[in-house]
């Protein structure tokens, strides 16, 4: 019984146990695949995807082909990639979208691991993931590269020289350089004819690459135009052919030619028979040459030669009578001779006129009888008589009364002041020291006028000796006119001076036409009067000359007290060193220098004062207007005469100097020789210090003179480039010759070449020439060498540094 009963127990158990390994793994595996799917949505649905991924991982170690876990494991890769790459770690992109396209690649996941690469600038594996975009999807890979850079051009090819692309990431900070093969496509300069062609040889046109200096040659065909030299060897006449022979003087090609009977006879000519006024004449003509005889009749002339006998005289009542008789022919003719409008007129005064009232008077002609009376005008010659009734002083009107002894017309006027003041003595109220202007004054005795006069500075031992206002330009040009214009304008000078509202000039009879003349050589003359404004005034009277001119001002008087003090301290400071010992080009040359590298210009062109010297000397901001009259100021200060030219540059308006070294005038532009290259730099040079005006017009100047003469400059002894041999062409040797002058560890020129180059082309010509012009100074040197160098606006003035 017990073992028919444990028998099927065992049996049951054992079947139990082979069933439990069997389908127990299966079941367990599916419960922990469905367990861990649950807690890695949970994970991504709370944005813990590292917990996510981490579930999803564990589920495709089990079961690689997991369609969900591994769709899921892609989206993952993918939203942390995109996160990477907007916090800018691109590296960490970079894993993200590799692991993507290990997941699951497509076209967008392959974009965006380029993306990644291109962020990080990772050229090799940008292009490599493009080209997987092009075989794969047919994508184009210039598109693909274009979304993912911005790509510039860094150094343009030639013809022989590659060029460099820089691509930088839209992304990221990641770029990468590239080159770009020569372009092999020369640029060839205009061909020069080293062969010339002839009537029957080729010639030869040299072509040169401006950028390799390659050549190449092309024929040019013959011209086909003989140079023939001719040789009459018979002369035509006018019946008979002449022979001409022609020899080319190149081929000595040999033509000879008929030369045509002329036609022209050669007649003399011989009168048989003279006409007449009524009759033919006749004349015969032979010809010296070939013997022909013609003859030829003479038209009658028609001019009778008359003979003239008045019959009857006319007279102002009745017609005369003319006989003409012709001494050739005999012919008569009367003709009636018109009545004449000439009366024998008499006049007889019936009523004689007064100063008020008319008289008469009756003209009659006794010939025919016709008379008529006229009225004779008043005369309006008052006899005056006058009496002064108040007497005029300097500064108050008179008054004078007039009575006519026939009339009795009485009439009043006013007599103008005398302007003529009683002064005292001068007394010094401020007497003047070296540095400074003394004052002094006097006073009317009438009127109480007050006068006050600048005392000039006391001139120190070996200091410099201001120029005279009596040599400024415009004054020198405006006593070739007269002693009224220079008055007019000293009267101009003294109110500007002053500040005052209006200059009296009513007594120089100036045609109002000439008033801007008179302001343009008071702006020009007066460079230190920066309180003046580029607008005036004026009154005349109606016959059109000038009784007053009224100036403008940039400030109030009492702002101009204290500009004045600033403005003075700035031209010593920029005074300061200079003497009496230096030369003319001396002083210009270091004024030059710091005005040039003290000031800068004002591009807003609205900086305060920026069109005058306080402008220039004081703020150190101004446009070329303040450039000129700051020069030009401290030029008057060391005794040499200066004034400004006005004009145009490249088109613009502009204004420099002219400058007179020794007599000499020269141009001078500190504006030009402080440039803003297009580097955005500043490097000033002297490429318009003592210039000729041909060479300011060969950069693009164009000089106007509306009222004042134009001064041309063509001397050439104190130009900078001159005086310092640094004129040269663009040549090793030229330049090496300069190089050997200096001496020292650094070396740095200034030269102004023989015409204009391009920033490329002095790049080309350093690149290839730079060890010839240093020489063994530098290229020996153990540690080498470096230069900089830089081009002038123009492109006529190289600098080079070396060191």
């Amino acid at each position: 019984m017990k073992k028919a009963v444990w028998i099927p127990i065992v049996v049951a158990v054992v079947a139990a146990g082979i069933l439990a390994a069997v389908f127990l793994p299966g079941i367990l595996r599916d419960n922990r695949t469905q367990s861990l799917m649950q807690q890695g949505e949970e994970a991504e649905y709370i944005g813990d995807y590292d917990t996510a991924l981490a579930c999803y991982s564990q589920i495709l170690e089990s079961i690689p082909d997991h369609a969900e876990a591994l769709s899921r494991t892609a989206a993952i890769r993918r939203i942390n990639g995109n996160r990477a790459m907007e916090e800018g770690r691109f590296d960490l992109a970079v894993e993200e979208f590799e692991k993507l396209v290990a997941l699951s690649e497509s076209e967008d996941s392959l974009y965006l691991l380029a993306q990644s690469y291109a962020a990080c600038g990772d050229k090799d594996n940008t292009l490599r993931v493009v080209s997987d975009l092009s075989e794969k999807y047919g994508t184009e890979p210039e598109t693909v590269i274009g979304e993912l850079f911005d790509i510039q051009t860094e150094l343009e090819p030639t013809c022989r020289e590659s060029g460099i692309v820089l691509y930088r990431s839209r992304l990221g900070n990641g770029s990468f350089q590239d080159s770009v093969p020569p372009t092999g496509e020369h640029c060839w300069e205009e061909g020069v004819l080293t062969v010339s062609p002839t009537c029957v040889e080729e010639g030869t046109l040299l072509y040169t690459c401006s950028l390799c200096g390659e050549t190449r040659t092309e024929s040019v065909p013959p011209t086909g135009v003989h140079s023939f030299a001719e040789t009459v060897t018979r002369e035509a006449t006018c019946s008979e052919e002449g022979i001409r022979t022609k020899i080319c003087s190149v081929c000595s090609l040999e033509i000879t030619e008929t030369i045509p009977p002329t036609g022209k006879h050669t007649w003399k000519e011989t009168v048989t028979k003279k006409p007449t006024c009524a009759e033919e004449g006749t004349k015969s003509k032979e010809c010296t040459v070939c013997g022909k005889i013609e003859k030829v009749s003479i038209s009658p002339t028609g001019n009778h030669q008359w003979k003239e006998t008045v019959l009857e005289k006319p007279t102002c009542a009745k017609a005369g009578v003319l006989l003409k008789t012709c001494s050739v022919c005999g012919l008569e003719q009367k003709e009636t001779l018109p009545v004449t409008e000439d009366h024998a007129w008499a006049e007889t005064v019936t009523r004689n006129p007064t100063c008020a009232d008319p008289g008469e008077k009756t003209v009659s002609c006794p010939v025919c009888g016709k008379s008529y009376k006229e009225s004779i005008p008043a005369t309006g010659n008052h006899s005056w008589k006058e009496t002064v009734t108040r007497q005029p002083d300097c500064s108050h009107e008179g008054l004078k009364t007039l009575t006519c002894s026939v009339c009795g017309k009485v009439e009043q006027t006013a007599l103008p002041p005398t302007g003529t003041h009683s002064f005292g003595e001068w007394k010094v109220s401020i007497p003047a020291t070296v540095s400074a202007e003394g004052l002094r004054k006097r006073t009317c005795s009438v009127c109480g006028y007050e006068e006050t006069q600048s005392i000039p500075k006391t001139p120190a031992s070996g200091s410099l000796q201001e120029l005279p206002s009596t040599s400024y330009y415009g004054y020198t040009c405006l006593k070739k006119k007269g002693a009224n214009y220079v008055n007019a304008y000293l009267a101009i000078v003294d109110c500007v001076s002053r500040m005052g509202e209006e200059a009296d000039i009513r007594d120089f009879n100036i045609p109002k036409t000439d008033a801007g003349l008179l302001f343009e050589c008071l702006e020009r003359d007066y460079p230190q009067f920066f309180w003046l404004e580029k607008k005036y005034g004026y009154r005349f009277t109606t016959d059109g000359y000038l009784t007053a001119f009224s100036p403008s001002y940039l400030c109030s008087s009492a702002e101009k007290k204290q500009l004045q003090s600033r403005f003075d301290q700035a031209v010593e400071t920029l005074l300061s060193g200079l003497g009496s010992n230096m030369s003319a080009y001396e002083l210009a040359l270091e004024i030059h220098e710091r005005i040039v590298n003290g000031a800068r210009y004002d591009s807003s062109l609205n900086a305060p004062f920026t069109h005058t010297a306080y402008g220039n000397l004081v703020n150190k901001t101004s446009v070329c207007e303040g450039y000129s009259k700051g020069f030009q100021y401290l030029m008057y200060r060391c005794g040499i005469c200066a004034t400004i030219v006005t004009g145009t540059a490249n088109g613009s308006p502009h204004a420099w100097n002219v400058v007179w070294l020794d007599g000499v005038p020269y141009e001078v532009d500190c504006t030009f020789d402080d440039p803003v290259l297009s580097s955005g730099e500043s490097s000033p040079t002297h490429e318009y210090f003592c210039q000729t005006t041909a060479y300011l017009e060969s950069t693009g100047r164009q000089m106007d003179s509306t009222y004042l003469p134009r001064v041309v400059c063509s001397n050439t002894k104190l130009n900078y480039y001159v005086q310092n041999k640094t004129s040269v062409s663009l040549t090793a040797s030229s330049l090496a010759e300069v190089f050997l002058r200096y001496s020292g560890s650094a070396v740095s020129i200034e030269v102004l070449l023989d015409r204009s180059y391009s920033m490329s082309a002095i790049a080309a010509f350093l690149d290839s020439s730079i060890d010839e012009i240093v020489g063994e100074r530098f290229t020996s040197s153990p540690t080498g060498y470096s230069y900089l160098y830089s081009l002038s606006n123009s492109g006529r003035v190289l600098k080079l540094n070396v060191k």
